[in-house]
């Protein structure tokens, strides 16, 4: 018996190390994340029906590595506001008809 709970406890103290979270990330910056990876994947598939893909993907790639190391949400969510305007407007002059919100 002493030998099954002596296991139980090392077990737990096992599970318990694993368990830690060392980077955990809000509920706001969890979404975000995830509505900046939605709309980056959005524009890599409408840039794959166009005949320019080259110059546009290093384009999308350049502006989303340059900000990539931002901290602050705020700001974040000001590039994104942003890069959402650009988008809009480089679509409509290209008539790739791609509208972001």
């Amino acid at each position: 018996m002493n030998n099954f709970i002596r296991q139980l406890s090392t077990t737990s103290r096992l599970l318990k190390g694993r368990t830690k979270l060392k980077h955990a990330v809000s509920l706001e910056e969890f979404l975000f994340r995830n509505r900046v990876k939605c709309i980056y994947r959005d524009l890599l598939r409408q840039v794959y029906k166009n005949h320019e893909k080259e110059a546009l993907l290093g384009f999308i790639r350049d502006e989303f590595r340059a900000n990539s190391q931002q901290t602050d949400l705020n700001y974040r969510k000001y590039l994104l506001s942003l890069g959402i305007n650009k988008i809009n407007h480089m679509s409509a002059s290209m008539g790739m008809h791609v509208q972001y919100k």
